[in-house]
């Protein structure tokens, strides 16, 4: 039975009837349960309506029921191109219009493919809702006149850089195409990759496209989620109205494909440009939300889910693998329990396959209540932290609308989700196990390294290219029927008065020391959205405390030693109370900081920080534990070689640096030199009260958290000088660094010294000056290089600053053939931003996109965490946000051009280019001197 609302008497005069039904409406029935409402729309599109008033933004995620299983052979990646193509332009709304409008208004926007699905979201103030339906609808509606064979053209080159910058030219990115392959029979919609094979996006014409996207792209096989600041009215009556009009599609049965059943094993050898071999051993499995993918969860984490698994003692801690997990993801057709082992060199496929065996049959006496319980807590608590954003309920929402039948089953909730995985007995993982794991067939993959110096490329192959193409006949005589209006789409919907936006009402506090010489600041903000607590200790110092630049990379080491055991307890002992907890300590270190994060249920903040204080306080350094991990830095040192982007990174410090801490990167030779008791020194000398800073973010007031840290006053401390003022070099004349690497991708950074971190100086104004050139999607930079040439998949420009220097960057990676005719572009576009500055249009662009965003920067508490470290390291007030409005909304084109003149260096910068140096060298001399730089 339709529910018929006449909720605005003005909009029934403009003739409009809503026509809709309300399926559920779900209340909250736990602490962890949302409300939300599920309507249908007549045309068949599931409209589910979350409301969250918390703060004034709202997300719209449009889910359709499409991914790349519904293609077939010949036809692969159509999904996945629809998601570049909807982001085209359509009827009513201009080429790169949508990343404009959404940006202009403060939001963030994007897509992503999946085998099961495809979705679209944005999340934007919430006076900017109707704007964010206006944009779906059109796309859903209007697409296909707005198509042409220029757009289709340009994306097809966009989509085949992104292969080759994300899978074939990045080590290890081809194993899940490889797996796939082999592991699903021939025709399983599984058996091909989400981008697909570059042969099919080749051969495939327009019209096939088109008929692609009538046939999945329907409301009725779409899920529209508007969670946030919103009435479910509101959201309803703007829904039919944008799309109601839309005709309904082709109908769309779900997919009935028989479970993967391997009669006997599978193995698969591949070859890639890495350091470390890796061994995977995959068993087929269930479908998403089948009963047993929750034991079998279970399993993969008892296996290889942390320091605590068998996997993890059997491989890492015997110095075997430098990293050994399980895993279990499903999907809607299939699951798959994934064992991988990342192993030293000198460890042979042969060897890792035995001890994999040899643990994965004989491991039903490690199924014990006590690891079943470590599981469901961590569990638990990762479920919790999806309720920390309205983009990650709206994304659980959608999972449970395709996956689960929403419309014709009982709602499900967060509670559900964590009961689902509560309710696991060990008998239900015993007998998972012995059913699907134990002595049963599995696919082997050795995926092992190139040769140092080989030349070879890595190449995607298309197994079925050499079948002829036979279009299925359930695409023969679509027709496109255009949706007919009852008001003017084409006019872009006015929004209503922006909400103010609350800035986060801090506290400063310090904790005191025992002798009163070193106070530690901190700074809080009390957050009960959610149930956790998190905590940021920095420490300033980093690799800037280190006193003998041949032991760079120490201040790492020592970080991972803290990561280990402690006086009293050994490392297995540590993790396993955090995963009774659910909760995770971490001590991480950088260039100029090291860090500590604590994350926590409020309910067992206590416990979490008696652990923490016996991690910071009682280091056991233990020499295993350091032998262990000097082998796995000196590794893991080897192993970036293999990576274009670290090669870059390297020759940045040493070009810009040159022999200082900072101009010299860890080494496998300076990490040899590392002893035991320099960790300890070390430790000392960062680990220190008077270089930290605390930031708390979470379920718990000032009071209480001041009290809790109050042991910290024990913390000794000491003054301790860093040495922060190691100098940029200056590059003269223009320099072109070049770092052979083969392979089908370069990399591209143009770099120079920039400005020191001001809040209200000249580093506001530039970043400011930098938006429209490089500082977002629709960029000058990338809409030339991307969108225009489909040199890349992507570029980027601007300043990075701290308090004492900073460096101006272009940087991107393009397809090798289109290096130097990507260089050339982009001397273009910085000469033309220089001498002819920006318009009028991109400067109000720049200044609303800036000042709307402010509606989402404080949402989550991780958000509101890096908000709150800002204000504590530089010392800003609390109007810097108001003052840096201020000078936004005073700087005019004149500005923006004599910025760009100060700020960006034509003639003195060096450009680092990774890549075939045999290709490239001769065509890169025209640029200017060239350099050949050797990455040891």
């Amino acid at each position: 039975m339709k529910k018929f609302l006449l909720l605005n008497i003005l909009l029934l005069t403009s003739t409009f009837i809503f026509s809709q039904k309300l399926i559920h409406s779900v209340g909250s029935l736990n602490d962890f349960d949302i409300p939300y409402e599920v309507w249908q729309l007549d045309n068949g599109l599931t409209v589910i309506v979350h409301e969250d008033n918390s703060d004034p933004i709202v997300h719209v995620e449009l889910t359709y029921h499409v991914g790349s299983n519904r293609e077939q052979i010949g036809m692969t990646g159509f999904a996945h191109f629809f998601e570049h193509m909807m982001f085209q332009g359509s009827e009513n709304i201009e080429d790169d219009e949508h990343f404009k409008i959404i940006s202009e208004s403060g939001g963030t926007m994007n897509g992503t493919t999946s085998k099961d699905r495809t979705n679209y979201y944005q999340t934007v103030p919430s006076n900017q809702l109707e704007t964010a339906l206006w944009l779906e609808a059109d796309r859903m509606g209007f697409l296909l006149d707005a198509v042409t064979q220029e757009k289709f053209e340009n994306q097809r080159n966009v989509v085949k850089n992104e292969k080759k910058q994300t899978q074939v030219n990045v080590p290890y990115g081809m194993f899940w195409e490889i797996k796939d392959q082999t592991l699903y029979p021939k025709g399983h919609p599984y058996s091909w990759p989400i981008v697909g094979y570059v042969d099919d996006l080749e051969r495939v014409t327009l019209d096939e496209l088109k008929d692609f996207f009538l046939r999945w792209y329907g409301p009725n096989n779409a899920y529209l989620v508007i969670s946030g600041d919103v009435k479910s009215e509101e959201a309803i009556t703007l829904s039919e109205k944008y799309f109601g009009p839309i005709n309904r599609g082709e109908e769309v049965r779900k997919l009935r494909i028989p479970r993967v059943n391997l009669p006997q094993n599978k193995y698969k050898k591949f070859a890639d440009r890495i350091y470390f071999p890796l061994a995977a051993f995959v068993f087929p499995t269930v479908s998403n939300y089948h009963k047993d993918e929750a034991p079998l969860d279970a399993l993969a984490d008892m296996m290889g889910g942390g320091n605590n698994s068998q996997f993890y003692k059997e491989f890492v801690k015997t110095e075997k693998a430098v990293q050994a997990m399980v895993m279990h993801p499903c999907s809607e057709l299939a699951g798959e329990f994934i064992i991988q082992v990342v192993s030293y060199p000198e460890h042979t496929f042969a060897e890792t396959e035995i001890m994999v065996n040899n643990i994965v049959n004989d491991f039903e006496k490690y199924i014990t209540k006590d690891a079943l319980d470590r599981f469901k807590s961590k569990t638990k608590s990762d479920i919790i932290d999806g309720l920390s954003s309205i983009q990650g309920k709206s994304s659980q929402l959608a999972s449970w609308a395709y996956l689960l039948d929403i419309e014709n089953n009982l709602p499900f909730n967060f509670g559900k989700e964590i009961k689902r995985y509560e309710s696991v007995t060990v008998d239900d993982v015993k007998r998972v196990y012995n059913k699907y794991i134990k002595n049963k067939n599995n696919l082997a993959i050795d995926y092992y390294p190139l040769p140092f110096n080989s030349e070879d490329s890595v190449k995607s192959i298309n197994p079925y290219s050499y079948l002829p193409f036979k279009k299925d006949s359930q695409y023969d005589d679509l027709i496109y029927s255009k949706p007919v209006d009852n008001f003017d789409r084409s006019s872009r919907p006015t929004p209503g008065i922006a909400k103010s936006v609350n800035i986060p009402n801090y506290y400063e506090s310090k904790i005191k020391s025992a002798n009163g010489d070193f106070d530690i600041p901190l700074i809080g903000y009390l957050e009960d959205e959610v149930p956790k607590i998190n905590i940021l200790i920095t420490l300033e110092g980093g690799n800037l405390l280190i006193d003998d630049i041949k032991k760079s990379g120490l201040s790492d080491l020592t970080a991972m030693l803290l990561n280990e055991s402690t006086v009293n307890y050994t490392t297995e002992e540590i993790s396993s109370q955090l995963d009774q907890l659910g909760s995770s300590i971490s001590f991480n270190s950088t260039e100029r900081t090291s860090t500590i994060f604590i994350s926590s249920l409020a309910s067992n903040i206590d416990e979490t920080l008696d652990i923490f204080k016996e991690k910071l306080f009682n280091p056991a350094f233990n020499e295993n534990d350091f032998k262990r991990n000097k082998k796995q830095l000196k590794e893991s040192i080897n192993n970036n070689k293999k990576s274009a982007q670290n090669m870059s990174n390297e020759a940045i410090a040493k070009i810009f640096y040159g022999k200082t801490i900072r101009g010299i990167m860890p080494s496998v030779k300076g990490i040899e030199k590392i002893k035991l008791n320099d960790v300890k020194n070390f430790y000392k000398k960062q680990y220190n009260s008077s270089l930290a800073s605390i930031v708390v973010v979470g379920d718990i007031s000032e009071a209480k958290i001041t009290s809790k840290l109050n042991f910290l006053k024990e913390w000794f401390g000491y003054n301790q000088n860093i040495n922060k003022n190691i100098p940029i070099q200056d590059i003269e004349d223009r320099t072109i660094y070049l770092v052979h690497k083969p392979g089908s991708q370069s990399t591209i950074t143009l770099a120079h010294k920039g400005l020191k971190y001001e809040p209200y100086g000249d580093y506001y104004k530039a970043y400011v000056m930098n938006f429209v050139l490089g500082g977002t999607f629709n960029s000058r930079l990338n809409l030339n290089l991307r969108e225009d040439k489909g040199f890349t998949y992507g570029i980027r420009s601007g300043f990075n600053g701290n308090d004492t220097d900073g460096m101006f960057f272009i940087s991107t990676s393009v397809k090798s053939e289109a290096t130097d005719s990507a260089l050339n572009e982009i001397y273009y576009e910085l000469n033309n931003y220089l001498n002819n500055g920006i318009d009028g249009d991109e400067l109000l662009f720049t200044q609303n996109s800036i000042t709307n965003s402010d509606a989402l920067r404080y949402e989550t508490a991780f958000q509101k965490t890096r908000f709150l470290s800002r204000i504590q390291r530089y010392k800003l007030d609390k109007e810097y946000i108001l003052k840096q409005k201020n000078i936004l909304n005073q700087l005019n084109l004149n500005d923006i051009k004599s910025y760009a003149n100060n700020f960006i260096d034509m003639e003195n910068h060096a450009v680092v280019i990774v890549g075939n140096k045999y290709a490239l060298k001769e065509k890169l001399e025209k640029f200017g001197k060239i350099v050949e730089l050797k990455i040891k």
